[in-house]
């Protein structure tokens, strides 16, 4: 479906008219949201019978944003959202991570944003080396910044927990599974990083990770 429908957009069996244009990227989304919930429940399914495994690599977290926030954008485009990537400085280091991961984790907070922000607005994502005073550490940050409908105060507290999902959420994407932001969890914490989060109900929402650069991980040159 996505490899079919990608050629038909690409204009490979001839031009499209602006409705068939349309409809093909709802079933682009449409497909792409499948593959995303078929990814999901095999993670459940490996984590409740104990063979979820991180598979550590040298990554280039710079390159996997970047690829997934151009990925995403056609799906952005027809729901009217902009999602901005914020300029990524070059030669950021490179960490011990499970890339193939991180890369959902990337795509699902990207995902929620467009899906939880009103028509016309700007969803920002960054990845940014920064320093934390308090303890003295370097870090690396991906986040997420959106201007939807947020999470009431009473929910955030189970936000992170399988198959939750906040009430507004429910009345916005009603064929929301409450998987994806479990397994960011998951993903994240098991390779010692943690997660951001920060939202005001109905003024938006701030998503993500970070890593500590430092001990047990390995830079580029």
């Amino acid at each position: 479906m996505r490899g079919y429908s990608a050629m038909l957009l690409d204009g490979d069996f001839g031009n499209l008219t602006p409705d068939q244009t349309k409809v093909m990227k709802e079933v682009t989304n449409s497909a792409e949201h499948m593959a995303y919930l078929v990814d999901d429940l095999l993670n459940v399914s490996r984590i409740q019978s104990g063979k979820f495994m991180i598979d550590y690599s040298l990554t280039d977290l710079g390159s996997i944003v970047a690829k997934e926030v151009e990925f995403i954008q056609p799906m952005a485009m027809s729901h009217d959202i902009k999602v901005e990537l914020t300029p990524i400085e070059p030669n950021l280091p490179q960490l011990m991570l499970d890339g193939r991961k991180l890369s959902e984790v990337v795509a699902n907070m990207i995902d929620n944003a467009i899906f939880y922000s009103p028509a016309g607005e700007t969803v920002t994502v960054s990845l940014t080396k920064t320093h934390d005073d308090k303890t003295d550490k370097d870090w690396l940050e991906f986040k997420v910044v959106d201007h939807g409908i947020g999470v009431p105060d009473k929910d955030q507290a189970e936000l992170f927990t399988k198959f939750f999902r906040a009430r507004n959420a429910r009345t916005k994407r009603p064929d929301g599974t409450g998987i994806g932001l479990y397994l960011a969890h998951k993903i994240v914490t098991d390779q010692k990083g943690e997660i951001i989060f920060h939202s005001v109900q109905s003024r938006g929402s701030t998503f993500g990770f970070r890593f500590e650069i430092g001990k047990g991980l390995l830079k580029s040159e």
